[in-house]
């Protein structure tokens, strides 16, 4: 393949043969540049890993500011006094800052959440994976009632809503039974077969997850049921109040209590986010079931 002169002088510069320092490498770089723009360099790292397992997932990425014309604050982590290891935890040691980078940060906090550790977070993907799994027969639930509550009110028919709803959350009442058993006992198991990690921390901390979830997944179908069926008859504003709430209310728990609780914390999040919005759902069901029963009183008294 033929190239250009630009292409041939840099080329002389850089020894095949040779293994480069960083040091050496990075000033090649800048030697062998010659375009009139800023130019990328790729960086290929064998790491050794499997990413098919929850706890050897690699992530990360930075867009640094090269052209924009603005000025961009950006956090190094470096050696020196203000970083110490961890202990040994799972074979690998973590860095910890022991100041503040881009963002003034609460310590403590920031602490309590970089303890939970890697292994930790593939778990939580793990647990997560099969919360979703089991909950899609609660969705299909709702959707399923909120269909029939919005062709029974725009035919007026209010008895027959109450009567799709009361047999929707008898349906979700079955499955959360059946689901907390199954994850009670086996939902460690089940996150096993999905990520495919064989961690025993990994295992512990996902069944710790799945047990304090599975007894409140009738929340779910009840929080499931009532807002698509209040969303049917015309309401558009309490479904997404109670959405707000759930993710305020997952945003405070995680503050409040992974620093007390540790991991166990981000465990109860959920379940609480959950039933905080099914009783404010149920408060705005009562109210508009009320006024649907008015307006029928009317229609018939006139």
């Amino acid at each position: 393949m033929k190239h250009g002169k630009k292409y041939v002088d840099s080329a002389k510069l850089i020894d095949r043969a040779k293994l480069y320092d960083t040091t050496e490498a990075l000033e090649l770089c800048v030697k062998t540049g010659s375009a009139k723009f800023d130019e990328s360099v790729e960086i290929h790292v064998k790491l050794g890993v499997d990413s098919r397992h929850a706890d050897q997932q690699v992530r990360g990425a930075i867009v640094l500011p090269n052209g924009t014309g603005k000025s961009v604050r950006v956090v190094a982590i470096c050696k020196g006094d203000n970083m110490h290891g961890t202990d040994v935890k799972e074979g690998k040691i973590e860095l910890v800052a022991d100041i503040d980078g881009l963002l003034k940060i609460n310590k403590a906090s920031l602490l309590a959440v970089n303890s939970l550790g890697e292994v930790t977070i593939a778990a939580h993907t793990a647990a997560r994976k099969v919360v979703e799994m089991f909950m899609q027969p609660l969705v299909t639930i709702g959707t399923a009632c909120s269909t029939f509550v919005g062709q029974n009110y725009g035919a007026g028919k209010i008895k027959r809503i109450k009567s799709s709803i009361k047999y929707s959350t008898l349906y979700s009442l079955i499955w959360s039974v059946f689901t907390f058993f199954v994850l009670w006992f086996f939902g460690g198991q089940i996150a096993r077969l999905v990520k495919g990690s064989a961690s025993q921390t990994v295992f512990e901390n996902t069944q710790l997850y799945l047990r304090v979830n599975a007894p409140f997944y009738f929340v779910l179908g009840l929080l499931f049921t009532l807002r698509f069926s209040i969303q049917s008859v015309d309401r558009k504003a309490p479904p997404i109040i109670s959405s707000t709430m759930e993710l305020a209310s997952k945003i405070a728990a995680a503050y409040l209590f992974i620093p007390l609780w540790g991991y166990f914390g981000a465990c109860v999040a959920e379940p609480l986010s959950w039933t905080l919005g099914a009783i404010y759902l149920l408060f705005v069901f009562k109210k508009e079931f009320e006024r649907l029963d008015n307006i029928k009183f009317k229609e018939k008294a006139e």
